[in-house]
């Protein structure tokens, strides 16, 4: 796990608290955008998880299709015994 000790304040007095990196969400800005957060499906995999992925492709958004645009898709990945998400990954033109 991806984790390390960051000050919460500017007081030294203050605890440093854990932050897991994996989920603090990120975007790139190129054509398609893509905002992530969490793990990946590979790296959930390697992690030992037994995932369960859901894919919804841009195509099916009605807005998506009334404005012309129909590319890309969202992508879930979880833990297939509890649901927990692991992981969501957005590729479309526009997903700020």
């Amino acid at each position: 796990m991806i984790q390390e000790k960051t000050r919460v304040s500017i007081d030294p007095r203050v605890e440093l608290a854990s932050i897991d990196q994996r989920f603090i969400p990120s975007c790139i800005y190129t054509i398609p955008e893509i905002a992530c957060v969490g793990l990946s499906e590979d790296e959930a995999i390697s992690l030992g998880y037994d995932t369960s992925v859901g894919k919804f492709p841009y195509t099916a958004n009605g807005k998506a299709s009334s404005l012309g645009e129909r590319e890309g898709f969202a992508k879930i990945i979880a833990e297939k015994k509890t649901n927990k998400i692991l992981g969501i990954h957005i590729i479309v033109s526009k997903c700020n």
